[in-house]
């Protein structure tokens, strides 16, 4: 498509500027029995997806006309991948939620006992997420019992609320679980780094 160059940069100013995709921020919840924060896992997360939406479709026949018609909504998977640091925090992360699912008694959860809310966004330029201000947000005696009856503590993000003007775009993942923790290869490289892929399945995902 022919333009100039100079219309290119009236529309990149009007938008605020290119989007970046170094500038995310993924929240999980907190897992009982790890020792692994929110934060930490946000700030070891290399790479995260935002999810899309497909549709469905089934064959429908008008007199000779053939045409297919939608039926169904497909979510895509989300995938996380992450450093892994000599604490191996990330992995006993998602290990101890994924024995939440099914645990080696091979005994299967209930939905509600091992799903959770985590969210996605997209910031913009040169903003950074508190998280020591959503810390704050959650009552020392929430914490207290989440401690001593070994709980997590579902807590409301509201970053649509405290954040909004900070973000691009945001989404929140409802019933949200990994579906996948991948192995870690090991190799003989002097300088070699670990990662960890997940795989996150869950319910449905809005705007926020």
């Amino acid at each position: 498509m022919a333009f100039s160059i100079e219309k290119l940069k009236t529309q990149i100013t009007k938008s605020d500027g290119l989007a970046l995709s170094n500038q995310f921020v993924v929240v999980l919840p907190r897992i009982a029995g790890t020792i692994t924060e929110t934060k930490e896992l946000n700030v070891l997360c290399k790479t995260a997806t935002m999810p899309g939406r497909a549709m469905a479709t089934v064959p429908r026949i008008y007199s000779v006309k053939g045409t297919e018609i939608a039926n169904q909504i497909i979510t895509d998977d989300v995938t996380l991948t992450f450093h892994l640091l000599n604490d191996w925090g990330v992995k006993q992360y998602f290990e101890r939620w994924h024995q939440s699912v099914i645990g080696s008694s091979y005994y299967v959860g209930y939905e509600k006992e091992y799903s959770s809310r985590m969210s996605i966004h997209h910031l913009r330029k040169g903003m950074s997420y508190d998280f020591d201000l959503r810390n704050r947000g959650i009552s020392f005696a929430s914490k207290f019992l989440a401690k001593f009856l070994n709980f997590t503590v579902n807590v409301d993000f509201d970053f649509d609320r405290n954040y909004s003007d900070k973000t691009n775009y945001s989404l929140v993942l409802e019933d949200a679980y990994p579906k996948s923790v991948s192995g870690v290869a090991l190799d003989n490289q002097p300088d070699g780094l670990l990662e960890i892929q997940v795989v996150m399945q869950y319910r449905d995902w809005r705007r926020v």
